[in-house]
């Protein structure tokens, strides 16, 4: 036999998370805010996020379970998922547009003044397929003071509905509506009934 000598380079990578820092300041495993924000919170695995600046490992523990840092989530005890209200007071006569790049899913609707309506257009199909809007009364609207929901004025000449209507009439006090956006319409998905 033929004696073979080879060269061989070898690389062994390791993990230290000795010096792994945070920008603004250390880890805080029970959370927290900060400048109005909640901060990460420690959960089990159910949370959203997990591993987020977490500390080294052992060989064969499970990846599922958080061991310390910050990972993002919604525990029952601390539970903060919110989406903003924006409030629209209605006149008779008022309209009130949502652009397609406006923010705010959840509309709060008030009335005052002299009998009449207001009217709130819904952003354009073009920009908002599969987006949902939520449509809520408070105890001022009613059958003399109440508002008119209807599809931006452009999708509305081009045949663009509501559930196959021109337009959704909220005149119950305490009434609510869902609507979603698909293929070029506007569907009602959720209605709250008295």
């Amino acid at each position: 036999m033929n004696r073979r000598e080879s060269n061989v380079e070898r690389f062994k990578i390791a993990f230290d998370s000795g010096s792994i820092t945070s920008a603004d300041d250390p880890p805080r495993s029970l959370g927290g805010e900060r400048g109005g924000y909640r901060d990460m919170l420690v959960v089990n695995a159910s949370g959203h996020t997990q591993q987020v600046q977490q500390a080294k490992r052992t060989a064969g523990g499970s990846p599922l379970t958080p061991i310390t840092g910050r990972t993002l989530s919604n525990p029952s005890s601390d539970f903060d998922q919110a989406f903003p209200v924006r409030s629209v007071a209605h006149t008779s006569g008022s309209t009130f547009t949502i652009g397609e790049k406006s923010t705010g899913f959840l509309f709060m609707n008030s009335y005052s003044g002299a009998n009449g309506f207001g009217t709130i257009y819904l952003p354009p199909v073009e920009s908002s397929e599969g987006r949902m809007l939520r449509f809520k009364s408070d105890e001022s609207i009613s059958a003399n003071g109440y508002y008119i929901v209807r599809p931006d004025t452009t999708d509305a000449a081009a045949g663009t509905e509501i559930d196959g209507n021109a337009s959704f009439i909220m005149n119950r006090d305490y009434d609510g509506i869902a609507v979603l956006c698909h293929a070029s319409q506007w569907y009602v998905v959720q209605r709250k009934s008295k």
